[in-house]
C-alpha cells in the first residue's frame, strides 16, 4: 500500500529548488478508470470547446479518491470539461517546476502556505484578481464566506495567488481511554480554557506513562510531525515569536526566550522528564503509528490525520482538544495551515481553469471534502454545518478544528522558507538527543536561517 502523504514531507522537501535543472520524470496520471470517462463521453454543450485540464496534486489513496468525486461532480455540471488528474511520485514541487522549465506545465496545482511564495516569485502561478473581479456571484457570495486569515495567508505581496481549500491547523489528539484509566482530566477543548498550562499538562504526562519494571510500555506523549513545527506550536503558546512579521518576513528571532524556554521544555519531555517517546523511536515507528497502536496517549498533528485514526480496526475512542498554555503565554494558540489550489500562468484554458477552482474551492467542492471526512474545509458555512461536524462520528470536539482559526498564528510565509527549513532542521538535531541546550541550539539555527533569509530578501 502506497505509504500516507505526511503534511511534515511537503514541508520540508523543497531542497534544490533554487533553480530549474531538476529530475524528470516524476509525474504520473491516474488509471484511465479515474479520468472520469463518462463525463469524456458527455454531449458537449452547442459552441463550446472541448477542453482538457491537468489537474496536479500530492495525495495518498484517500485523498485521490475524493479528489476524484469532486472531478466527476465538476464534469458532469461541465460536459465540455475533461480533468486528467496527476500526481507526483516524487518531490511535489521539484516535479511541477520540470514541467514549468518544459513550457508545459498542468493548468491547475496544489498549493502550500509554506511554499507558495517561491512559486509566486518564480512567475508558475496567474493572478486571480482579475478572474474575481469577473465573477461578481463567486466574489460576493464565496470570497467572503473563507476565513479571512486563509485568505491574507495566500497573498503574496498584494495579490491573491492560491484559493484556500484546506484548513491544516493542528490539535491535540488523546486516547480518552487511557485518560480514564490515568484518573486525568481530558484536554479542553475551548481555546480560551487557561486551566491547561504546561504545569498540568507536565502532571498529567507523568500520570499517563506507564512501566512494566524498567520499560516504559505506554507514552503520554508522541512526535507525529516534524519536532521543529511542533515546538514552535509550544512556543505560541509561550507567547513567543520566532519571526518579526509572519508575511514576508525579515529578521529571525529564535533565540526570544520564550521560544528558548519553549523548545527546552518539548525536548525535556523525552530528554529529561521521559513521558515522550524519543528520536530513536520516531526512526522505528512513527508518531502516528505509534497514537494509533495505543502506544501514546497524546500527540500534536492536523486533522490530515484524522481518517487513519478513526479506521475502524484501531479501535481508538479518542478525541481532539487544545494545547497547554506556557507560563508567558495567554491563550491556547495554534499554527494557520493549509493547502488550496492555483492556475498556472501558462495555462491554455484559463477560463475552463477558473471554471474548476470555483467549484474545487466553492460550496459545491467544499461539501464533497467536508463529508469525506479527508479534510477540514475553509468555507466557514461549509465547516460549521453538519456536512462536515456530522461526518466525525470517531470525535465529539470535530469543532476544535473551526474554533482554531480564531486562535491560529501564521508560520513565516515567503520564499526563504525553505532555506530556513533546511538550517533549522540541521542546528536541532543536538537538542532533540539531549546533547546540548535550546540557547546554544536556537542562537545557531538563527545565525544561519538570517543568513538564507537575507540572502533570499537580496536576491
Amino acid at each position: 500500500m502506497k505509504r500516507k502523504l505526511t503534511r511534515r514531507e511537503v514541508l520540508t522537501s523543497m531542497a534544490g529548488l533554487s533553480g530549474l535543472a531538476l529530475v524528470s520524470g516524476c509525474v504520473q496520471a491516474l488509471p484511465s478508470s479515474a479520468t472520469t470517462p463518462a463525463a469524456g463521453d458527455a454531449e458537449q454543450a452547442p459552441g463550446q470547446e472541448a477542453v482538457t485540464l491537468r489537474v496536479f496534486f500530492g495525495a495518498n489513496p484517500e485523498e485521490a479518491t475524493t479528489r476524484q468525486t469532486i472531478f466527476d461532480q465538476f464534469t458532469e455540471a461541465h460536459p465540455n470539461i475533461k480533468i486528467t488528474p496527476e500526481i507526483p511520485t516524487q518531490n511535489t514541487t521539484e516535479a511541477l517546476l520540470v514541467q514549468v522549465a518544459g513550457g508545459a506545465p498542468p493548468d491547475v496545482v496544489m498549493a502550500w502556505e509554506l511554499q507558495y511564495p517561491i512559486l509566486a516569485e518564480k512567475g508558475v502561478y496567474m493572478e486571480l484578481s482579475p478572474l474575481i473581479s469577473a465573477d461578481l456571484e463567486y466574489q460576493d457570495n464565496v470570497l467572503t464566506d473563507f476565513y479571512q486569515s486563509h485568505i491574507d495567508m495566500y497573498t503574496w505581496k498584494g495579490e491573491l495567488y492560491v484559493l484556500p481549500e484546506q484548513n491544516a491547523a493542528v490539535v491535540c489528539y488523546y486516547n480518552k481511554d487511557m485518560f480514564d484509566e490515568a484518573g486525568v482530566a481530558y484536554p479542553p477543548s475551548d481555546w480560551s480554557d487557561t486551566s491547561w498550562t504546561w504545569d498540568t499538562f507536565l502532571d498529567a504526562c507523568q500520570k499517563l506513562t506507564k512501566k512494566e519494571g524498567d520499560e516504559i510500555v505506554q507514552y503520554a506523549w508522541t512526535e507525529a510531525w516534524w519536532p521543529p513545527l511542533s515546538a514552535v506550536i509550544f512556543a505560541y503558546n509561550n507567547g513567543g515569536d520566532w519571526f518579526d512579521r509572519y508575511q514576508d518576513p525579515t529578521k529571525v528571532t529564535m533565540t526570544n526566550p520564550e521560544v528558548v524556554q519553549a523548545f527546552q521544555f518539548y525536548s525535556d519531555l523525552w530528554n529529561s522528564e521521559g513521558v515522550a517517546t524519543n528520536p530513536e523511536q520516531w526512526e522505528v515507528q512513527a508518531g502516528y503509528q505509534m497514537f494509533a497502536a495505543k502506544k501514546a496517549a497524546m500527540t500534536l498533528v492536523g486533522h490530515w490525520f484524522y481518517p487513519e485514526f478513526s479506521k475502524e480496526e484501531h479501535g481508538l475512542n479518542m478525541d481532539i482538544g487544545v494545547f497547554p498554555i506556557g507560563p508567558n503565554g495567554t491563550t491556547s494558540k495554534t499554527d494557520l495551515g493549509g493547502t488550496g489550489m492555483a492556475i498556472t500562468k501558462l495555462t491554455k484554458y484559463p477560463e475552463a481553469a477558473w471554471e474548476f477552482l470555483r467549484f474545487e474551492c466553492g460550496p459545491e467542492g467544499q461539501r464533497v471534502i467536508a463529508r469525506s471526512g479527508l479534510f477540514a474545509p475553509t468555507l466557514q458555512s461549509v465547516a460549521n454545518s453538519d456536512d462536515f461536524l456530522g461526518s466525525h462520528s470517531a470525535i465529539e470536539n470535530a469543532a476544535v478544528f473551526n474554533t482554531a482559526m480564531e486562535n491560529a498564528v501564521s508560520f513565516p510565509i515567503g520564499p526563504a522558507w525553505d532555506a530556513m527549513a533546511d538550517r533549522l532542521g540541521r542546528n536541532l538535531d543536538a537538542l532533540w538527543q539531549g546533547d546540548t541546550t535550546a540557547d546554544e541550539a536556537l542562537a545557531q539555527a538563527e545565525v544561519e536561517m538570517q543568513q538564507a533569509l537575507d540572502e533570499t530578501l537580496a536576491g
